[in-house]
Parts: structure tokens; sequence; C-alpha cells
């Protein structure tokens, strides 16, 4: 996952790599991780963003497709969801406010 993070990943793509049906790909990595394969990949997705937007210059836009984010707006939704600010904001901080 962590080398396709741009590209588009499915769940089929994943059971057909991992050699397992569909269901039985979802449990396993259900049952080894804690998450889903697709809330583990949002995740690893959110963890390179941190890094890109902390150690480079690249514009938002341009992080969010390295990561696998369709366009700008997911990026920024699913990025606000994860971290409790938006990319913009991270930046700037390096972190997040906390919570009050």
């Amino acid at each position: 996952m962590e080398m396709h993070l741009s590209e588009n990943i499915t769940l089929d793509q994943l059971a057909r790599e991992a050699r397992l049906s569909r269901y039985h790909f979802l449990r396993r990595f259900s049952v080894t991780t804690g998450k889903t394969p697709m809330r583990y990949l949002t995740g690893l997705r959110i963890d390179a963003a941190r890094h890109l937007l902390t150690a480079g210059s690249d514009p938002i836009s341009q992080v969010g497709r390295l990561c696998g984010f369709p366009n700008p707006e997911n990026f920024a939704r699913v990025f606000r969801k994860h971290m409790g600010c938006s990319p913009s904001e991270y930046r700037q901080r390096g972190q997040c406010p906390p919570s009050p």
C-alpha cells in the first residue's frame, strides 16, 4: 500500500494481491490490524501528507494528489476529519491545535 499511495487502490486489488477472496482478505486484514483495509490506507495517506506538509514546499493540492486523494476538496475534508484542522493550518503550525 505504501508504495502505491498516489494510485486508486481497491479492496478487490488488495485481495487479488493477497490471493484471497475479498471476504477473507477483509476479515484477516481487520483482525490483524484492527482496521479495515481502506481505513488503514487512509491512515497511511494522512501520515504521508503530514510529512509532506511539514517537510516540503509542494502546493497543498499537489500533496493531496501525491497521497492518493482525488481532488483538493476530498483531501481537505479527510485531513480535517482525521487531524482536526485543515492541511494549510497543519502546514503553518506543524501540528493541529489541541481540541477545546
